[in-house]
């Protein structure tokens, strides 16, 4: 019963002690961790338009699967002009992570 409890409050020190050094990552590696936020290079000012591309990648154990840069989602949405970009992100004890890169534009 001590290694249990020993085991669990090193699991919970670890998930709320490491974070992840991107601004865009508040919930760093927590327990479980859901958001959205814009990312970087949208333009100051800009609506969401109708067309929409999406690039997923996933993480498990730190193995990356996939491809979420910009390029691919601008290929997915069959658009040539980005004018707003979020980032959707999802984790569970940082083990099992999805980042999706949405973008709008025309």
């Amino acid at each position: 019963m001590k290694k249990f409890l020993t085991l669990a409050l090193l699991l919970c020190a670890f998930g709320f002690t490491v974070q992840s050094a991107k601004a865009e990552e508040p919930f760093g590696y927590a327990l479980f961790g859901e958001y959205s936020v814009p990312a970087d290079f949208t333009i100051p000012g800009a609506k969401k338009s109708g067309k929409v591309g999406e690039a997923t990648c996933k993480s498990v154990f730190f193995v990356k699967i996939g491809d979420c840069s910009i390029t691919t989602a601008m290929a997915n949405g069959k658009m040539s002009t980005v004018s707003y970009a979020d980032w959707e992100k999802f984790s569970v004890l940082g083990i099992y992570n999805t980042k999706t890169l949405k973008v709008y534009g025309n």
